[in-house]
């Protein structure tokens, strides 16, 4: 049996958000406008409503 691995999730996040931050500001430098665009599928308000905010 695999034994189980325990993450550290903030870790893991700031490490994730620094290396998208650098890779966000190489972008902007070549005049690249970065956004997030999400997709909804179907017609759950719940979810239009969350990401109209």
């Amino acid at each position: 049996m695999a034994e189980a691995t325990i993450i550290d999730g903030r870790a893991l996040a700031a490490t994730v958000k620094d290396a998208l931050t650098e890779r966000v500001h190489q972008l902007q430098a070549k005049g690249i406008k970065v956004r997030l665009d999400a997709v909804l599928v179907g017609g759950d308000q719940g979810a239009h409503l969350y990401a109209k905010n």
